[in-house]
């Protein structure tokens, strides 16, 4: 499914992403309806990535996606893919939702990324 129909979906029925995609076993009423923002997405990719202390090889390398691929989602050239995010929120632990704007808690449940 591709992302901007998933978000599509929560939206419609107050999920958050994290809830549907399986990182959180409770849903919580959410109720923030967004419109996908590329360069926003890359902004919170490389914020991360940062925090992370990361290149963004490194990164792409542990979650199984191409440098040159992660530079544009990171540049917000192409709104990144379902399984490449997929794979980051749940290789760092972090928020889906946090990662295409419905949130602003950077962790799942709150708990920090293990490094």
């Amino acid at each position: 499914m591709p992302l901007n129909k998933l978000v599509r979906f929560c939206n419609l029925y107050n999920y958050s992403l994290d809830f549907v995609v399986g990182f959180v076993r409770h849903n919580t009423n959410y109720n923030k309806s967004i419109k996908l923002d590329k360069d926003k997405i890359g902004r919170r990719l490389k914020e991360i990535r940062t925090k992370l202390h990361l290149t963004q090889q490194e990164l792409s390398d542990k979650c199984n996606i191409f440098q040159s691929t992660y530079n544009h989602y990171e540049k917000g050239y192409s709104l990144i893919k379902i399984m490449p995010i997929y794979s980051i929120c749940k290789t760092y632990n972090i928020s889906m939702d946090y990662l295409v704007g419905r949130s602003n808690n950077m962790y799942i449940n709150g708990t920090k990324v293990k490094n």
